[in-house]
């Protein structure tokens, strides 16, 4: 059976780098709308070069189609090259404030 995926992704970019990592960040999240992907939030740190972005996609075979697009992985060397500190969990909902 196909289950929402909920991703949340902590990046931490030098400071010299965060410039190009939100560039490269920006093209990479514009694909999202076409393999069904939403950007629930995108926060950013106040005191640190820091990302968080809460991320759900509809099953996994949408997140594996993102993860192949040709222009996903034409960014990637792109990417690669920042000194990125980059975690990914799959994550669920357990609580709302109410």
């Amino acid at each position: 059976m196909n289950e929402p995926i909920r991703l949340a992704m902590v990046a931490r970019v030098q400071p010299e780098q965060f410039e190009q990592f939100v560039a490269v960040e920006d093209q990479l999240l514009a694909l999202f709308v076409d393999h069904g992907l939403v950007l629930e939030h995108r926060l950013r740190a106040s005191t640190d070069h820091a990302e968080i972005q809460i991320i759900s996609a509809p099953d996994r075979e949408s997140l594996d189609n993102y993860l192949r697009d040709p222009r996903r992985r034409a960014l990637m060397p792109i990417f690669d090259a920042i000194d990125v500190d980059q975690q990914i969990w799959q994550v669920e909902v357990v609580a709302l404030a109410e």
